[in-house]
């Protein structure tokens, strides 16, 4: 019965023409060829003769080549379908996630099944039965340094026949090279290599165990923009080998596309001809090809595929993640404010209720004040109430205080005109310095006071108000002063500029230790400022986006005109963002020649030398900013090696 079995499955494999059924072991391979190595998924693929493999465009990049999906800009699904012989279907159904900062994430689902009746040795029917095999695929994408993608699938493969099955488990292995030279050759140039099967899946549904074999892919694809209008023709180039032992397999295909709407393919699948068609609106892409799966296919057959892209681009969501940090940033920025005013309101509240123990309602006031000064902050707040009528009673504890030592100077003094006189002056400026010093106006209120001493060089009151005075304005500020120093040894650059702003609007008297705020909080925010706009650059310029990166770091020598690495840069992508064609003629022609000539001999630190000359005299020609980068990166290259 096993062996009318394994006939049954060789007929149907045969006639259903999804399977080069065996082991090949009479001819020295080893493993089973099965459709998932050589039929491929994606109308589109199809319709270039599978040559796919460097510039897979859709979700389908989770078969042809995982590391095509770092360049797929949105979240992408696919899926394709096709009816073989004998009522066999074949379906994939693929998606796309990009996720920013962590690379991109993709799934498959291939399918290929069909019905078939069951007869034994007698030819006398026993039934139907089906056949089913399924590649469930997991898929992860990252571009690395040197511009090149790295991708790899963990694969599921699921096999079932009548009443046998088996799983077995496998492993993709795929890269793309986006070469980054100035020749026009290479521009949009992509290469691409997929190690299939890198990990082989082993099924047993039988009596034999298939090893599934290892099958390499390599290809590679040039665009040709024709008009600025969306025409562009792109061509395709594959070779791959099926098993350790089988010849290479070539693929050769072109796209046209026009106006970025309509699509017409031409392919040949190692010298079977394939065509193709699609039509994209919007996001949405139709695609339709015909044509052989492969050489042992026996009639041609049609596929169709349908492309969705939805969501927000990666440019888009790079921006959204910025977005979300500065949000991030403004919050622990208002939280730590918060703190603050919370611990600020709760010292003050002891201090007040200690200076009312001492019966010094005038700091009292002043540390009421402070809590009161939060009014607009926390309107509503139970402390800000309590603070207003503590202040209340402290006023008036003051006012009798002070309404009790003014009467007693005033008893002192009346029997002198002058010392009346000098009284009221006293008492004048007495007020004016209190109320000044209510506002922590502390340089106006100690000159209120020191005028009082003009006229009465021993008057107590004054004396102790100035020292007071004196000593908590300079407390407060030097306080201030150490509290940004510290913050700013720690790097922490809003917070210590938050605080001399506090300190700033005390108001310092002295001119030295007004420009010594002034010198702090301008150098930590040329730091922070000089740290945001470099980074910024050097992510445009790693982006090659030149115009931006060059005001980026021009804005950074605004806060640091020295530092040589930033200068370096900016004109780096000064000159590369202003580059433009310019005739070479003469001897500058010869020399920039020459240097090409040398770097095809390899001597490429010659070269660099006769561009960099010529550059001085074409400072922005970007043939000559192209020949410099591609020098210097061969030149890299030839010194890792």
């Amino acid at each position: 019965m096993k062996r009318l079995l394994r006939f049954i499955l060789i007929v149907l494999l045969i006639s259903s023409d999804i399977y080069t059924v065996k082991s090949m072991a009479d001819e020295g391979t080893a493993g089973t060829v099965n459709i998932f190595s050589v039929g491929g998924v994606g109308a589109r693929a199809l319709g270039l003769g599978n040559a796919y493999v460097a510039l897979p465009m859709d979700a389908t990049a989770v078969y042809w080549n995982p590391a095509g999906m770092e360049y797929i800009e949105k979240k992408n699904i696919s899926v394709f379908y096709t009816n073989l012989l004998e009522g066999t279907q074949y379906n994939f159904v693929g998606y796309v996630h990009p996720i920013i900062n962590v690379g991109t994430l993709g799934a498959g689902i291939i399918r290929v099944g069909t019905d078939f009746n069951v007869r034994d040795n007698h030819n006398v029917s026993e039934g139907s039965s089906s056949y089913q095999e399924s590649q469930f695929i997991l898929s992860f994408a990252k571009q690395i340094p040197f511009n090149l993608a790295v991708g790899v699938n963990l694969k599921l493969h699921y096999f079932s026949l009548w009443n046998n099955s088996d799983t077995g488990i496998g492993a993709d292995l795929g890269m793309i090279y986006k070469p980054n030279f100035g020749h026009v050759i290479f521009q949009d140039m992509s290469f691409g290599m997929n190690f299939h099967n890198i990990m082989q899946p082993s099924l047993k549904p039988l009596e034999e165990t298939d090893v599934l074999p290892f099958n390499f892919k390599f290809g590679m694809a040039k665009p040709i923009r024709l008009n600025s209008r969306g025409g562009q023709i792109t061509l395709f180039l594959d070779f791959d080998q099926a098993g350790g032992n089988s010849s290479f397999r070539y693929h050769t295909g072109t796209e046209y596309v026009f106006n970025d709407r309509a699509m017409l393919r031409l392919g040949i699948n190692n010298s079977q001809l394939a065509f193709g068609a699609g039509v994209k609106y919007s996001d949405f892409q139709f695609d339709y090809s015909f044509g052989k799966f492969a050489e042992h296919e026996l009639n041609s057959s049609h596929r169709i595929s349908i492309s969705f892209s939805f969501g927000k681009d990666r440019e888009e969501l790079i921006q959204i993640a910025e977005r979300r940090k500065l949000d991030e940033i403004d919050k622990q920025v208002a939280q730590k404010i918060e703190w603050e005013r919370n611990a600020k309101i709760a010292r003050a509240f002891e201090n007040a209720k200690r200076y009312m123990d001492d019966e010094d309602y005038l700091r009292a006031q002043r540390e009421y004040n402070i809590i009161i000064s939060y009014e607009n902050e926390i309107p509503d707040a139970i402390e800000i109430r309590e603070a207003k009528e503590m202040l209340a009673v402290a006023t008036q504890k003051y006012k009798d205080q002070m309404e009790k030592a003014l009467a007693e100077i005033q008893a002192r003094n009346a029997m002198e005109r002058k010392k009346e006189e000098d009284r009221i002056y006293i008492n004048d400026h007495f007020k004016k310095g209190l109320s000044f010093y209510e506002n922590e106006e502390f340089d106006k209120a100690i000159d209120e006071w020191e005028k009082i001493l003009e006229r009465d060089p021993n008057n107590q009151l004054a004396q102790e108000h100035i020292k007071k005075a004196q000593v908590d304005y300079n407390t407060m500020i030097y306080s201030l002063i150490k509290r940004a120093d510290a913050l700013g040894r720690q790097g922490k650059y809003v917070e210590a500029i938050n605080v001399l702003n506090q300190a700033i609007g005390l108001n310092p008297a002295e001119d030295q230790i007004r420009s010594e705020i002034s010198q702090r909080r301008s150098r930590y925010e040329n730091k922070l400022n000089f740290y945001d706009l470099y980074q910024q650059g050097r992510n445009y310029q790693i982006r090659k986006d030149y115009q931006r990166a060059m005001e980026a770091f021009e804005r950074a020598l605004v806060f640091d005109p020295y530092h040589e690495e930033v200068k370096q840069r900016y004109e780096e992508v000064k000159a590369r963002a202003n580059a433009k064609r310019e005739p070479l003629t003469g001897e500058m022609k010869s020399e920039f020649l020459r240097s090409l000539k040398l770097m095809n001999e390899g001597k490429y630190k010659e070269a660099l030398e006769i561009l960099e000359s010529l550059r001085i005299q074409q400072p922005y020609n970007k043939d000559i900013l192209d020949g410099i980068d591609s020098a210097r990166e061969q030149l890299e290259r030839q010194q890792r090696k």
